[in-house]
């Protein structure tokens, strides 16, 4: 399990900077203003996409929090000590937005409308749920995988079905996750090689989903405020397919000029962004 030592753990002034819960077999990593019983602003629940963990929310969290909002990033079942899961080989991008799933297990503990804010894969799942469960106070999805017949071209990776899709190696991950880094830099090096000894394997299934875009999501549903963040430069989620997305819900976009790891980025700007717009929806 990663430390979260470096992250300001503990509590002041009645915030806390960062708690680790387990909630129902999900390791939840929390953190921003204790909530008040007549507090109407609603959680912010984080949801990270494939081979990650709640680590790479950590500097959106402590930014969310500084600006007043409560914080909730689950790790998915199989990672960092949550529980594991029945079927790793046949699990489906889908379940994680399924009843039983993460999602479910974290809102059902909140009991109230939350904001919604995933990454990648978790971006995908966090769209899933709002359009089929709705009650959703906010949505932002960061370089989501696109539901089914957005324009998203299928990506030629091929995972075998009799094992997990193991992480790439520093190089790839390097492309695929946080091409801010600069791998002739020592630091740089050394922050990639140990982002990467973090990423964990993923179901071969859920990878299909998400590289073939294959799901599809009936978002004609979606009632809620909806923000759209995309990399110009990512690799695996075309700008076109989410500004796609965005007009035929009615989302704010806003392209970055990054790639796919957005919540990686340095710098604080993208989370900041995003707390002014929560601050104006909510």
């Amino acid at each position: 399990m990663l430390d979260l030592a470096g992250w300001g753990g503990g509590t002041e002034g009645g915030v806390v900077f960062a708690e680790r819960v387990r909630w129902n077999g999900v390791v939840v990593e929390v953190a921003g203003p204790d909530p008040e019983p007549a507090d109407d602003r609603p959680p912010v629940v984080l949801l990270h996409g494939g081979c990650h963990g709640a680590w790479c929310w950590r500097q959106w969290s402590s930014v969310l929090a500084a600006a007043g909002w409560r914080t909730y990033a689950p790790n998915w079942f199989g990672r960092f000590g949550s529980a594991p899961v029945a079927d790793a080989l046949g699990r489906s991008l889908r379940s994680v937005a399924d009843a039983g799933g993460e999602l479910s297990r974290v809102l059902d503990r909140l009991r109230r409308p939350a904001v919604l804010i995933g990454h990648s894969m978790g971006g995908f799942a966090c769209l899933d749920w709002a359009c089929r469960h709705g009650n959703v106070a906010a949505l932002v999805l960061v370089a989501p995988v696109v539901p089914r017949g957005f324009g998203a071209e299928p990506i030629p990776v091929r995972p075998r079905p009799d094992r997990l899709w193991r992480p790439p190696d520093v190089s790839t991950a390097t492309s695929m996750f946080f091409d801010h880094l600069d791998l002739d830099d020592d630091a740089g090096r050394a922050t990639a090689r140990a982002w990467a000894r973090t990423l964990v394997g993923e179901s071969p299934v859920a990878v299909l989903d998400a590289v073939r875009f294959r799901l599809p999501v009936d978002v004609d549903p979606l009632r809620c405020p909806v923000r759209i963040v995309a990399g110009e430069r990512d690799p695996l989620v075309p700008v076109s397919a989410l500004r796609e997305l965005a007009d035929h819900v009615g989302a704010h976009l806003n392209v970055l000029d990054c790639g796919h790891g957005i919540p990686l980025l340095p710098g604080t700007a993208a989370a900041e962004a995003t707390a002014a717009w929560l601050n104006e929806q909510c």
